[in-house]
């Protein structure tokens, strides 16, 4: 038999959990912040509860995404799309299904930007991670970190603009269309605009 790692389960916390479940539509992970459990302890603790029949899967016809999502800014590249993009190469790391932004002080009003422009309700989550300095002297501090759980937006970013998924250190690029144009009025030279 298994070791179960952590604490155990107590019959207050499954009453919660179960009535959680069933009554609401929040995520996992919002389940477990409002008991103070571990994403994976939930997710252990209602896989064992649909073995033994006191938990059935939900209906996905009822509940929608996590959060409604608007994509035009980026398919259409508006200013704010281009922003997201940017944000995305700079500070962002794409993964198969999901695209997450690394911020260090300002996180809260940089996610309040990014759902603005996606037009994200309710709000991401921020997850809160230590990270520690190169210097050696230096303090623990707090980075903040938020997810966006998408294909068609991976499909969007990595197809249309290039972005790589997984590692992107020495291999980004400005994507194409937010290269340089000639200008109209600078026949000869080699002047630039955006």
């Amino acid at each position: 038999m298994r070791k179960m790692r952590g604490r155990s389960w107590t019959s207050k916390e499954e009453e919660k959990l179960i009535e959680l479940w069933k009554n609401t539509t929040h995520s996992y992970k919002q389940i477990g912040d409002e008991l103070g459990r571990s994403l994976d302890s939930v997710e252990c603790r209602i896989r064992s509860l649909r073995k033994i029949g006191i938990l059935d899967y939900r209906n996905p016809k009822k509940i929608k995404n996590k959060y409604e999502k608007d994509l035009s800014n980026v398919i259409k590249l508006t200013p704010s799309g281009a922003y997201f993009i940017t944000s995305v190469l700079g500070d962002g790391h794409v993964r198969k299904r999901n695209v997450f932004i690394f911020r260090k002080r300002d996180c809260i009003e940089f996610r309040n930007i990014i759902c603005q422009i996606l037009n994200i309700t309710p709000l991401l989550n921020i997850n809160w991670r230590k990270a520690r300095r190169k210097k050696p002297n230096h303090k623990l501090s707090y980075d903040g970190e938020f997810q966006i759980s998408s294909i068609e937006l991976v499909r969007l970013l990595v197809k249309k603009y290039g972005i790589p998924i997984g590692k992107k250190s020495g291999i980004v690029r400005i994507p194409r269309q937010f290269g340089l144009k000639r200008s109209q009025n600078t026949r000869g030279s080699n002047a630039c605009c955006l």
